[in-house]
């Protein structure tokens, strides 16, 4: 719930950025500098609740391997761990069918017990517009969104 409540105030501040600049001489770029172990879950219905439990196209609950239902969104790791060391490999995941899994301060299950979540390593986004975001877009290398910037602001050639 709450990242997802950030992503929407981030939206709102990119929102409000672009309303507040001139696109023929400003270039607002948004990209990140890692991901997060963020998941979701297959095959839930269109139109399932994001925080929700999973749900079919005729509403039923999906349900993983244990029987037990599972929420759309999950995390790799951190600390919602199914289990834990304590548990020496014996444990059993949490069921939640009468959790209320949308709630704001539910805390998503994770796979690997840390104490917090951690990075991700595959690409992030990168979007532009205004002056000189046709130099940008596509799969970029770091170093490139420097080159990007710096010709925009006439710096390089």
């Amino acid at each position: 719930h709450r990242a997802l409540v950030d992503a929407v105030a981030f939206d709102d501040a990119i929102r409000t950025a672009v309303e507040m600049t001139d696109a023929s001489e400003t270039m607002i770029l948004v990209t990140a500098d890692h991901s997060h172990t963020m998941t979701i879950a297959g095959y839930a219905a269109r139109g399932n609740p994001i925080l929700g439990l999973a749900r079919s196209e005729v509403g039923a609950l999906l349900r993983a391997s244990d029987g037990r239902p599972y929420t759309t969104l999950g995390y790799a790791n951190g600390p919602g761990a199914v289990c834990t060391a304590a548990d020496n490999g014996a444990c059993e995941r949490g069921d939640l069918t009468d959790v209320d899994v949308e709630a704001p301060d539910y805390q998503q299950q994770s796979t690997y017990p840390m104490g917090s979540e951690t990075h991700g390593g595959e690409d992030v986004a990168i979007f532009a517009t205004g002056a000189g975001s046709e130099r940008v877009g596509g799969v970029m290398e770091q170093n490139e969104i420097f080159f990007a910037l710096a010709q925009s602001l006439g710096l390089i050639d």
